[in-house]
């Protein structure tokens, strides 16, 4: 008491606290910080080191040319054509859910690429209306040598690149981009199977292809450590793929089996938590990451995580589940295929072998996506498919109604698909035709 009664030890001890007290808050609110429960990543457009193949659209070529488009070229062959720049999934996905008006439609396609082609002295030429007043005559021309159709390979290095503004739709209304386009000849583009009128032969002679550069990148941190994502908003099958991966890594390409691919309402794994990928934004361009509270083991599609013991029906119509499978067996190998799928069946020889091959440590199922099972079963008789084999019944390519729940909750959408699982039924490995070599690779290390 009687050092606190002197004014010199009271004021020490004041300054003394004053000072540690900040840097002590300052402590919790930064430990605070880095356990986020949400994550905002700000995106930006990139052409560089896009991890995403370069997606291709084609142009939709009109039977004829309506009347308010001028400065057409007085030649004896020309036709124009159309191609959306905005995203065909999205569009597609709104044509499905009927929330697609035609006069919406016709906008987007009017705020897509106008470009006018044909034949000037036994060489093709194109003029893209880049200024979108549906008038050439005030646009360049690219003149090239008809052969160039044939071959893409030197198509794509002869044709250069070029940016321009776009509207795109964004919910109900449309807002300014800008997209990177390369346009180029391919009279390959699109078969015919029955013999072609004179009308179609001149469309697929003079068939251009817009390809799309670019994608949206960002980068965040968690847990000190830094992570970067890359979205692709122009891939014609998929809407919004995200990708994610070490800010001092390369992205990993599509070709390998352990690229993993996400959209929107999937979970990501940062570390040792999980993230709802809960909002894409693209006015502004942003992705919003809500943290997980999860329990035990987590269920999804990808490697590291677990799948579920489903039940499936065999060849005879009896009833199993996939951890019947193991006996002694470490590994389980799932093959997803079909009689109509021409890949699946050029890997039937790979598949033996390697049934073969680690048969004491390596259970094989197929699974065939298939309306009849007789065809099925004429194929594994024929071939000497000596593993298990699954019937999932249903009309490949041509229907998403009634598709099996291991499919859909796996997200199977390429044949084959390949997945290694353990006997937890944790995946190991996911690929798919392509990525064959990698997955046989991975299988040696295994055994």
């Amino acid at each position: 008491m009687e050092k606190w009664n002197d004014s010199s030890y009271r004021l020490k001890t004041y300054l003394f606290y004053l000072l540690i007290f900040p840097i002590f808050f300052a402590g919790c609110i930064s430990k605070e910080r880095k356990e986020p429960n949400e994550i905002l990543v700000t995106l930006e457009n990139r052409l560089e080191n896009s991890p995403f193949p370069i997606s291709t659209t084609p142009f939709s070529i009109l039977d004829s040319i309506p009347k308010d488009f001028k400065g057409i070229p007085s030649v004896d062959t020309v036709r124009l054509g159309n191609v959306i720049l905005d995203n065909l999934s999205k569009i597609r996905s709104l044509q499905r859910e009927q929330k697609l008006p035609k006069e919406l439609l016709e906008k987007i396609k009017d705020k897509g690429l106008y470009c006018v082609t044909g034949y000037k002295k036994n060489k093709q030429f194109y003029i893209v209306d880049k200024n979108r007043d549906k008038d050439f005559s005030n646009d360049s021309i690219v003149i090239f040598d008809r052969a160039l159709s044939k071959d893409q390979d030197k198509a794509r290095s002869f044709f250069q690149m070029f940016s321009m503004p776009f509207e795109k739709l964004n919910q109900d209304t449309f807002i300014k981009d800008t997209a990177y386009i390369k346009i180029i000849p391919n009279s390959n583009y699109f078969g015919y199977l029955n013999k072609m009128t004179a009308s179609q032969k001149i469309k697929k002679e003079l068939q251009l292809v817009a390809q799309k550069f670019g994608y949206l990148y960002g980068e965040f941190e968690y847990l000190n450590k830094k992570y970067k994502i890359a979205l692709s908003e122009y891939n014609p099958f998929k809407k919004n793929v995200i990708v994610f991966q070490d800010v001092d890594k390369d992205f990993i390409k599509g070709s390998s089996g352990f690229y993993i691919e996400h959209q929107e309402g999937d979970m990501v794994r940062l570390d040792s938590t999980y993230f709802l990928i809960d909002k894409i934004n693209l006015n502004p361009k942003e992705i919003y990451l809500r943290k997980l509270e999860l329990e035990g083991k987590v269920y999804g599609k990808y490697h590291g995580q677990y799948i579920r013991d489903y039940e499936l029906t065999d060849l005879e119509g009896e009833k199993f589940v996939l951890s019947d499978l193991f006996d002694n067996n470490e590994y389980l190998l799932l093959d997803f295929w079909g009689t109509w799928c021409g890949p699946c069946k050029a890997l039937t020889p790979d598949l033996k072998k390697i049934h073969k091959n680690y048969s004491n440590k390596l259970a094989l199922l197929g699974l065939a996506y298939e309306e009849d099972v007789s065809k099925v079963k004429d194929y594994v008789d024929k071939n000497e498919l000596r593993w298990f084999q699954a019937f999932l019944k249903g009309k490949p390519k041509r229907s998403k109604e009634n598709i099996h729940k291991i499919i859909s909750d796996l997200r199977v959408q390429s044949y084959p698909t390949f997945i290694i699982l353990d006997k937890d039924l944790k995946i190991i490995y996911r690929g798919h035709g392509g990525t064959f070599k990698e997955m046989k690779e991975v299988l040696s290390g295994m055994m």
